[in-house]
């Protein structure tokens, strides 16, 4: 019997639940139908055109002239460094910036000096040692960035009569002048080659 009342509770809410939501439904039908007009006129945004800055026109023969002159430079400095311990004369064509990077196996371990100053160091026990005479870079390949600001040089370095894969990251220092930001003695893949766009 006890189940019987609990089915006629459950059967009388149902059909009260029924009846309530019967009750909004004939609400909607009765109340007058809302009408929405959607505009469709388009907004016209104003289109900002982002400055383009202009490439400079480079003048890649020049440029490529101006990097030979300052391989010669660079060897008569490293060569000029048998006179002295201090590598004063050589970092002068070196950029003093964080990044900078020298990676050699000169001493028989691989060594990566990564700051100017390690850099520095690295050349005065290099002239200690005497192991930069004949130093002499030819350039194989020359590659300059289209804005003209970057280079890349890979190449041989003759080092004691003996050749060594080169490759040399340059940038344009706040006067023009190229300088060298990366320095790769054996050519181990560390600097990113750039192709001269012409």
């Amino acid at each position: 019997m006890r189940c019987k009342w609990f089915c006629i509770v459950i059967l009388a809410i149902f059909a009260v639940g029924f009846i309530a939501c019967g009750d909004s439904d004939d609400e909607a039908e009765t109340s007058p139908a809302k009408t929405t007009t959607t505009s469709t006129t388009e907004t016209t945004e104003p289109v900002v055109e982002e400055a383009v800055e202009d490439i400079p026109d480079v003048n890649f023969g020049a440029e490529r002239a101006a990097i030979t002159a300052f391989l010669v430079s660079y060897d008569a400095a490293v060569n000029a460094g048998k006179r002295s311990t201090k590598p004063d004369e050589l970092m002068a064509h070196w950029v003093d910036r964080p990044g900078v990077f020298f990676a050699h196996s000169l001493f028989g371990a691989a060594i990566n000096s990564k700051s100017y100053k390690k850099i520095w160091t690295t050349w005065a026990g290099l002239f200690k040692r005497q192991l930069h005479r004949a130093h002499q870079i030819t350039a194989e390949d020359i590659g300059i960035d289209a804005r003209g600001e970057k280079a890349t040089i890979t190449g041989r370095l003759q080092l004691l009569n003996q050749p060594i894969p080169i490759a040399l990251g340059l940038e344009k220092d706040a006067e023009g002048m190229w300088k060298i930001w990366a320095a790769d003695y054996g050519d181990q893949g560390l600097i990113k080659k750039i192709k001269t766009l012409q």
